[in-house]
C-alpha cells in the first residue's frame, strides 16, 4: 500500500529532523554544488579538496570553509538516511522534497551535490582518518566537535540511497531484491523483518527471486525472522543459481544478533563486515566461472546442499580481529594492533600461490 502512495504522490515530503546550529553551513555546502555546473565534475583533481581557490578557479563557485564541510558530512550522516524504511518514499516518487526544520531540499540539488562528490571522488575524503587529518590544520567549531565519532566509514547511507535513485531513474525501472540487499545493509529497521520486507515494494517483481518464489513477495510478519532470512536467502541463492550471498556473511559470533541463524545464511540485521572481496575488487571470482546446480530443498530448510572440491588445507592462519572489550584479561593479552595483525596478514598471503588450482566441473 506504502509504495502505491509513494509513486502516485505529486510530491514526497522527507522530513530529516528540525535542523541544528549545524543546517546553515549543510544548506551552504549543497547551493554551491548545485551551482557547478555538470561539464566541471569530471576535470577536477582529488587533492582539490583541501584548496578553497578549487571552487572559485575551476568550478566557478564561492569557495567552502571548513564549517560548510563539516555541515555537509552532519547532513549526509543524518539519522534519517539510515532508516530502511525511507528507501521507498525517496525512490518511488520523482519529486522528492527534504525537509529540514524550515528549510527545504530538493532532491535535484541533494542529488547534484552527491553526483559531483562521486564523480570527482571527493566523497572518499569524508573517511573519518581522512577527515581528522585534514581538520588538524584548520580550527574546529565548537558545534561539530563530535563530528569524527559520527562518522565511522566512507560508504554512507545517503549515498547508497542517491546511487539506487539514480538507477532506477536511468533504467526506468525498480532494482532486484538481491541488489537491493547489498546496496541498504547498512541501514537500520525497529523490526529486524524490515531489512527485507521494507525492501518488497521498491524491488522489481518481473524478475528473481519473485518469478520463481513469488511467496516470497508477501510479508508475513507471523513469521520467526529466522525463518524471513532463511527463505529469503535461499530463495536467491536458489532461484539466481548463485552462492555469491554466501560472501555477506558477518563475522561470527561478533556482529550476529539473529540467535539460530543457519551458518549460511546472513543477519541482514546487522551491518556487512567485513566487506565482501566482491565489493573491494570487482573481477574477483573464487569460483572462476564454476556454476552451483539448483538444489531441490524447500525454503524453510535450514541445510543447504552444495558440492565443491578440494584447493588444498589450512595450514596457517593471521591473527584474529577481535574485539578486545569482549574478551577476558588473559585472551586480551593475546590480542596485536592493526599495525601486527595487517603484518600477520603479509606473512599468510605471502607463502600462498598465486592463484587457487580451480578445477574443471566435469
Amino acid at each position: 500500500m506504502m509504495s502505491e502512495i509513494f509513486s502516485k504522490a505529486r510530491t514526497v515530503f522527507a522530513w530529516t529532523g528540525v535542523g541544528d546550529e549545524t543546517t546553515a553551513d549543510a544548506l551552504t555546502a549543497l547551493d554551491r554544488f548545485f551551482s557547478v555546473p555538470i561539464d566541471l565534475y569530471q576535470p577536477v583533481e582529488l587533492g582539490s579538496f583541501t584548496t578553497p581557490k578549487a571552487f572559485e578557479s575551476k568550478l566557478r563557485s564561492a569557495s567552502l570553509t571548513v564549517s560548510h564541510w563539516l555541515g555537509l558530512i552532519t547532513f549526509l550522516y543524518n539519522s534519517y538516511f539510515k532508516r530502511t524504511w525511507i528507501i521507498q518514499e525517496v525512490c518511488l516518487n520523482s519529486n522528492v522534497v527534504f525537509v529540514v526544520g524550515k528549510d527545504m531540499v530538493p532532491w535535484a540539488k541533494f542529488s547534484s551535490a552527491l553526483s559531483f562528490l562521486v564523480i570527482s571522488r571527493w566523497l572518499h575524503h569524508f573517511h573519518t582518518e581522512v577527515v581528522y587529518t585534514w581538520l588538524t590544520e584548520h580550527t574546529i567549531p565548537k558545534r561539530y566537535r563530535n563530528i569524527l565519532s559520527m562518522v565511522t566509514a566512507c560508504e554512507n547511507s545517503a549515498l547508497s540511497l542517491y546511487m539506487t535513485k539514480r538507477r532506477m531513474l536511468a533504467i526506468d525501472r525498480p532494482d532486484p531484491l538481491m541488489r537491493l540487499l547489498n546496496t541498504h545493509r547498512l541501514c537500520k529497521a525497529t523490526n529486524p523483518a524490515d531489512k527485507v520486507y521494507a525492501l518488497l515494494g521498491v524491488s522489481a517483481k518481473d524478475c528473481e527471486p519473485f518469478t520463481t518464489y513469488p511467496e516470497l513477495s508477501i510479508a508475513d510478519y507471523d513469521m520467526p525472522v529466522k525463518a524471513i532470512y532463511t527463505r529469503t536467502t535461499r530463495g536467491l541463492m536458489q532461484s539466481h543459481e548463485d552462492l555469491g550471498l554466501l560472501a555477506h556473511i558477518e563475522a561470527r559470533p561478533l556482529y550476529t544478533k539473529i540467535e539460530g541463524l543457519p551458518s549460511w545464511v546472513p543477519d541482514f540485521s546487522t551491518p556487512l563486515s567485513p566487506a565482501p572481496m566482491s565489493f573491494r575488487t570487482p573481477c574477483w571470482d573464487v569460483g572462476n566461472c564454476v556454476t552451483w546446480k539448483r538444489c531441490s530443498g524447500e525454503l524453510s530448510d535450514s541445510l543447504l546442499e552444495v558440492r565443491g572440491f578440494c584447493i588444498g588445507s589450512v595450514i596457517q592462519t593471521s591473527l584474529s580481529v577481535v574485539n578486545v572489550q569482549n574478551t577476558s584479561p588473559s585472551q586480551s593479552n593475546l590480542i596485536k594492533d592493526s599495525e601486527a595483525n595487517w603484518t600477520s596478514l603479509c606473512d599468510v598471503a605471502h607463502g600462498l600461490t598465486p592463484y587457487y588450482p580451480i578445477m574443471s566441473d566435469s
